[in-house]
């Protein structure tokens, strides 16, 4: 049971979380350009379909897209701020920062 609470506290720690222009800040440095202009791109816009992201950095296919996401990005900003910095949402995969 110990770990059940564990998870619990952490999930409601996530979700209370809200990311501030010096937390975002701290993680751009870390990215390289093409995740910096997808984060800093759904910053200024609050979401974006995977086709405008895709779009916004030539991307071959939308899975390019989504697997910098989850290997580059995310990873990225949980090792800085402690959880992930973007979540996706059906249907038409729209992507969100975590505010």
């Amino acid at each position: 049971m110990p770990e059940l609470e564990t998870w619990k506290k952490e999930l409601y720690g996530r979700a209370l979380l809200e990311i501030d222009q010096e937390m975002l800040d701290n993680v751009l440095k870390e990215l390289d350009p093409l995740s910096q202009e997808v984060v800093s791109y759904l910053w200024r816009n609050r979401h974006a379909t995977i086709i405008e992201l895709a779009d916004l950095i030539d991307a071959p296919t939308h899975m390019d897209v989504l697997l910098r996401i989850k290997g580059v990005i995310n990873p990225t900003a949980e090792k800085i701020i402690g959880s992930p910095c973007l979540s996706s949402r059906s249907p038409g995969q729209t992507m969100k920062p975590v505010r």
